[in-house]
């Protein structure tokens, strides 16, 4: 990280250098911006330098639990509450997909309700093996219809 800290004082661009080193390639092919965020969306270590610079200063590096930042204010806007259009899309979209989310499980468990499964392990000398609640001669757990039933030995 002290090579790139160099490079900053010599005059290279932030941006230019969040595109050759960032690990975080979302970042990085933005030139190392990440949009506006708050402090408490931030991580401390990094919440408290961000907000401690002014508009166009670049921190000192920054170590985390996650690793090293070198960071770069590069616009300030005034903490607002945003009123209902300004957020409206993004609730519906978060509805949206709770909803679909909801629905995709009742179908897939509704898939699993349904299915006959047949469970034939290799190497079994007798074969007793059943479906649903059932059980296997060889004492193995088995998964049916989402739930798991413990095998019995029928010796």
């Amino acid at each position: 990280m002290e090579y790139i800290e160099s490079e900053l004082k010599n005059g290279a661009r932030f941006e230019d250098l969040a595109k050759k080193y960032s690990d975080d390639k979302i970042s990085a092919a933005n030139g190392g911006d990440i949009g506006y965020v708050s402090k408490s969306e931030l991580i401390k270590e990094l919440g408290d330098v961000a907000f401690s610079l002014n508009v166009g200063e670049v921190s000192d590096i920054v170590e985390t639990p996650y690793g090293f930042y070198i960071l770069k204010v590069t616009d300030r806007k005034k903490e607002y509450i945003k009123d209902f259009e300004e957020v409206k899309d993004s609730i519906e979209y978060y509805l949206e997909s709770v909803e679909k989310s909801k629905k995709w499980e009742e179908f897939i468990y509704s898939l699993m309700d349904k299915a006959d499964i047949k469970y034939y392990i290799e190497g079994a000398t007798s074969s007793t093996t059943e479906t649903g609640t059932g059980t296997t001669d060889t004492g193995a757990d088995v998964e049916s219809k989402g739930g798991k039933t413990q095998g019995q030995n029928q010796e």
